[in-house]
């Protein structure tokens, strides 16, 4: 029970209210703060305000079982979502410049998820600016280790590859990230016509005219997948197909004029 107080110089007691009558004179107090309360003289004269020491927790349970509540009832973050914030995190970061906190970002998005592909991807690409091509290699190949059919990791590998003199080892990456699949998305389009352009490279006409066209057919206003499909078709000795598709590069109007001025030297030299 709480005590009993006296007013200095008044003989009457006074006595304290019931629990459910105290009522705060002010906002909630700090814990161990005094706060006043109305009290009732026993003799019936006049209430006097008397300070009594509450905790604060005494007045406020029922905030502290909610936040208890709400903390028990909001469930962590699953390990794709935090993996999908921290590749974020790193675009924005990369985007203002910061690519060593971009970097970590990137690498703590694959510690929460490993096949996050966008964030592989993100990450070869800031090492291979820095030059830690070597790194960047592996950690493609391990991303296509544990899924094979990722043509936007098999791109960035196999340019890797080509820019060592490996030409083959990139068509085999792109090859086998592209099996079973079809030219149906901007990245499987762009690994067909990159896969087609190391076949070239490589003297396998036939093989490139098929990989050019099957990536023209997602994107036919590529302009420079026409030339490329033109230069495997004279190879291969069929001059009018060649022809055609340098007039589809031309009329496309997105190339640059050093690939224009090629264009027309091309369509000149197969005129009939």
């Amino acid at each position: 029970m709480l005590p009993t107080a006296r007013e200095p110089g008044d003989g009457a007691p006074l006595t304290t209210p019931a629990v459910g009558a105290i009522q705060p004179a002010g906002d909630t107090a700090e814990s161990g703060a005094r706060v006043p309360f109305t009290a009732t003289a026993a003799s019936g004269a006049e209430t006097r305000p008397v300070e009594v020491a509450i905790a604060s927790r005494d007045l406020q349970p029922s905030i502290v079982s909610l936040r208890v509540q709400l903390e028990k009832s909001t469930p962590p973050l699953a390990t794709a979502d935090r993996a999908e914030a921290e590749y974020r995190r790193g675009i924005e970061l990369h985007e203002r410049a910061r690519a060593g906190d971009a970097e970590a970002a990137f690498a703590a998005a694959l510690q929460h998820d490993g096949r996050h592909a966008a964030a592989r991807r993100a990450l070869a690409v800031e090492w291979i600016g820095t030059g830690r091509t070597a790194d960047a290699e592996r950690i493609l190949a391990e991303g296509l280790a544990l899924a094979p059919q990722q043509p936007q990791l098999a791109i960035v590998l196999a340019r890797i590859q080509a820019e060592r003199r490996d030409p083959h080892a990139g068509i085999a990456s792109l090859r086998a990230a592209l099996r079973g699949g079809s030219a149906t998305t901007t990245d499987q389009a762009e690994a067909l016509a990159l896969m087609a352009t190391l076949q070239q490279g490589a003297d396998q006409h036939r093989e490139a005219v098929d990989g050019f066209a099957a990536a023209l057919r997602q994107t036919p206003q590529n302009g420079a997948w026409w030339i490329g499909l033109g230069i495997s078709l004279l190879a291969e000795g069929r001059t009018a197909g060649a022809r055609e598709a340098f007039e589809r590069a031309r009329s496309t109007g997105t190339l640059s004029p050093d690939l224009l001025l090629y264009v027309e030297q091309r369509l000149r030299a197969t005129t009939p």
